[in-house]
Formats: structure tokens, sequence, C-alpha cells
């Protein structure tokens, strides 16, 4: 571009017996931002000139070789730089203990400038619990073009973690001094006044001697009631524009997320245990001996298993109170086999035989209760029946919930329970009867009753519970399960009052209080 180099043409001499030769070409400094900073800006040709010259009366020809174009390049150094980061995601390990982040400053490194830059919450939490929050600025110097942010990584040993949050960098600024500041200047800094003017502000300069040749330093201070009191000129308005042009800005990465990883080291050394531990001596039992003991024995519930060291605690009231009361399941449960024969096949074929007796059990006890105070069975069977072969699956959820990282396992523990029981509970039962009563040459019937309201009731309900789990997806809240304390408590609240609608909606339907259809 012409602009930004000087044209000139000359020849350049070889001499006998050398193999080269200098050529200059002027560069001019503009003291404006190139737009596409670093790209070819000039170019020198060598023409094409014919010489000879003889030596012993032979003839030497003389002639242009490849290539003959040199390409010269003229990096902006009138920009104060574009701030980034090196990718838009990172990826730690939760045991690297403080993580370093590069923030790089291109195309162009003049001047001072400070960069604000914050960590900001993602699924990892701040305030110590998978890092520390992190906020400043940087302060990049003159021809500084990278520096690095540390942020504190919490280590909690999980097994598997997946977590992630970012941090982001502001708007740049240029670093830009006081008129007190220039003062100053004058008396430590070797700053004279130069008794001129730029748009009747005073300009401050530095010459700089033999000993350190580098081009003079000029300075011009301004407050904002003068700028506003002395309205520019129109050069001064280009010149204030191409000063705009060299301002720091943002690039392309100015916010990066930052992915906390399980350690390495710590989930190998979990997998080699694992691999050499046999997990029937950690969980399993050795004999109906063992069982029966645990059984009767009143033990805390509040053990420390963390410390190893700790005394054991003495059983509280309310310890007494539960193992009274459980006592009697406590025994009953005694009788599965122990988890070392048949290597757990028996222990889990007859936990589902007791399983399902117990089921049928409450089932046919609520079923009787009812019938002895006098409910009716859609009643009896939305209210009792309900509740008692729910209650197992609640507490399932409850376990998943608390040992899964996720919510699949819990909500997924639901939806299949009700699968098996509508596919499996009533489908099988029912396919039973009919081919029973088909052998007998007579058709099985089962009257609707009230089930119509009951499903569109339970289908509303369902629906509502799906938008408020829907609704929970957001990053305030955190998912599904969890989250504030505020949003906890109203969710499951929502939750119990839904039940309880549809109890109420289902028994006044059932007596004749409301109609259905």
């Amino acid at each position: 571009h012409l602009s930004n180099a000087r044209l000139g043409e000359g020849q350049a001499a070889v001499g006998t017996g050398a193999s080269c030769a200098g050529a200059q070409a002027g560069v001019a400094q503009d003291g404006a931002s190139d737009v596409n900073p670093g790209a070819a800006a000039a170019a020198a040709a060598a023409g094409g000139a014919e010489a000879a010259a003889e030596t012993n009366h032979v003839t030497e020809l003389v002639a242009l070789g490849s290539p003959a174009t040199a390409n010269v390049t003229i990096f902006d150094d009138d920009h104060a730089g574009i701030f980034t980061f090196e990718e838009k995601a990172a990826h730690v390990s939760e045991s690297v203990g403080v993580m370093e982040v590069k923030v790089l400053r291109m195309s162009g490194a003049r001047g001072a400038v400070v960069l604000p830059y914050r960590t900001v919450e993602g699924s990892a939490h701040g305030s110590g619990v998978d890092f520390e929050d992190t906020f400043g600025e940087l302060e990049f110097q003159n021809d500084e073009i990278v520096k690095t942010i540390e942020i504190k990584i919490i280590d909690d040993e999980e097994y598997e973690k997946n977590k992630n949050f970012f941090i982001e960098i502001g708007e740049p600024r240029l670093v830009e001094m006081s008129e007190k500041k220039a003062l100053l200047l004058n008396e430590l800094g070797g700053f004279t006044k130069t008794g001129k003017c730029f748009s009747g502000h005073a300009i401050y300069r530095k010459v700089h001697f033999r000993d350190n040749p580098v081009p003079s330093t000029v300075i011009c201070f301004a407050d904002d009631t003068e700028k506003n009191e002395h309205p520019l000129t129109n050069k001064e308005e280009e010149e204030k524009r191409i000063a705009d042009m060299g301002r720091p800005v943002l690039g392309e990465h100015t916010k990066l997320e930052i992915i906390i990883e399980e350690s390495y080291e710590f989930k190998n050394t979990v997998d080699k245990l694992i691999k050499k531990t046999n997990l029937a001596l950690v969980v399993g039992t050795n004999s109906w001996r063992e069982q029966f003991i645990e059984a009767i024995t009143v033990s805390s519930g509040e053990d420390d298993e963390d410390d190893e060291c700790a005394e054991e605690k003495l059983p509280s009231c309310f310890d007494y109170v539960m193992h009274f009361l459980t006592v009697f399941w406590k025994v009953f449960f005694a009788f599965v086999p122990p988890t070392d024969y048949w290597n757990g096949w028996a222990c889990f074929v007859v936990s589902i035989l007791m399983i399902g007796f117990l089921t049928a059990f409450i089932g046919d006890l609520a079923s009787h209760f009812g019938c002895t105070i006098g409910l009716k069975d859609s009643v009896t069977a939305v209210v009792f029946v309900a509740l008692g072969t729910s209650v197992p699956d609640t507490f399932a959820s409850k376990v998943a919930a608390i040992q899964d990282q996720y919510a699949d396992a819990s909500i997924g523990n639901v939806t299949g329970s009700n699968a098996v029981n509508i596919f499996l509970g009533i489908g099988v039962a029912w396919t039973v009867a009919a081919v029973y009563w088909s052998a007998q040459g007579k058709d099985f019937e089962v009257q609707p009753g009230t089930l119509a309201f009951s499903v569109t009731l339970y289908t509303i309900f369902a629906f509502i519970s799906c938008g408020v789990l829907l609704y929970r997806r957001r990053p305030e809240i955190g998912g599904e399960l969890g989250g504030p304390r505020t949003a906890k408590r109203l969710t499951s609240s929502l939750f119990v009052l839904l039940w309880l609608l549809y109890i109420l909606f289902s028994s006044l339907e059932a007596y004749c209080y409301i109609k259905g259809f």
C-alpha cells in the first residue's frame, strides 16, 4: 500500500567473486491501525537487466534467477491489540491444584492495557466447592503479549466427574494518565513541557540522548471538560478516528469453558482395588448366625464411617424406638440365605419371593381394612393399596438419587415400576383369568368403574409434574433433583399436594359428590 511503503528504484552492484548484494526499501510510519495487520504491504522487484563481462576474451551471460521478486511484510505496531483465549474449551483434572489460563494479545501490542476477567458458575460451583471464585484485572504493559490467570481447582476425589464453569474477559481499556501524573513526569521522568498545544492542551515531551537512541516520546493530556470547551477541527477529528482504530478490542474467544474431570490417578487406583477386591465381602454376610445377631442388635443410625479412629457411638432414643418398630421385619428378612450361598443366587431368588409375598399380603390387608371401615374398593385402591406398594419404590428412588450423579436412575425407577405394575401386575393376572374362564366357556369381564376419571385426572397431574421438572432445568436451579433449599421445598410440597388432590377428587367422584365420566 502506498501509504505504508515508499516507492524506490536503483541498482545493486555484485562484485567479482561475491554471491549477494543488499537493497533497501523504505517503510513509512502512518500512525494508524492497519485494517488487516500482518498483510503483505510492499514488494521489491528486480528489473530485467542484461550485462556482459569479459574475462580472457570469454563472454559470460548474466540472467535473473528464480525467484526474482521478494515480498516484504509490514506488521502492524499501531494497534493496542486483540485479546482472546487460546481456545473455546479446556479440560483439567481436579487434582491439578492451580490451573493457569493464558490470555493472548495479538495483532499489536502498543501501550498499556487493562483487561478485566471473572469466573462464572456452570454445573461446577464456586466458593470453594469445585473451584475458587476468581476475578480481577490483567495489566498488559507495552509490547507484552501474554498474561496468565490462576484458578484454584478443588479436589474432592470423585470417581466420575464431569463439571464445567466459565471464565470470561471484559472490554479492554487503555491506561490513560491524568494531568496530575503528567506534572509529576516533568519532575521525575524527564518530561518537559514543549510550549506547544494540541487543541488547546499542553504537550509534554521526553528527549532521549545518544546513549539511548530511541525515538522521542510525545504525550498529550486533556481533561473531558476542556475537550467540551474546545471542539475538534476536521484534522483533529481524523486523527481521533485513526487513534480509535488502534484501541484494544476483544477477539474471537472471550469466554472459556473449563471442564473439570476426575483425577486419572485416583480413578485408576480405585479400578485396581475393585478388580482385586471381592465386593461380596463388603455387602454380603457369611452365615445366618451373623444375620440374626445383626437383626436383634440395636445400632446407632449415625455411624461415622469416614473416621476410622472415631469411637463407636451409643444408640439414641430414636434408634431404640425405630428398632422395636422394625425388629419383626429385621428378623423376618434374616431368614434370607446369606450371599455366600450359590454365589448369591439363593439370596436373590428368596428375596424376590419374599418381596412378592409381602406385596400380596399388604394388598390383601389393605383391601380387608377398607372393607372393614366401609370404603369402596376404588378408594381403597388409590389410597392404601397404592401407598403400600409404592413406598418401596419411593425409598429405592431416594437411594438411587443419592448414589447417582444424575436423576436418570431415580426417575427411571418410577416409570419402570409403573410399567411392571401395569404390564405384569395387571396384565398377567387378567390374562390368566381370561384363559381360565374361557376354558369354562364363559367371558371374563372387568367393569371399568371410575377408571376413566382416575386415568384422566392422573394424566393431567402427570403433565403438570413433567412441566415442573422441565422448568427446573434452569441454571439458577440446576436440574430435576436437588438445587436451592427453597426450590426443593416448593417442588416437594407441590408434588405432595398433587397426590392429595388426586385422592380427594377420586374419592369425591367414587361417592358421587362430583360427576365423572
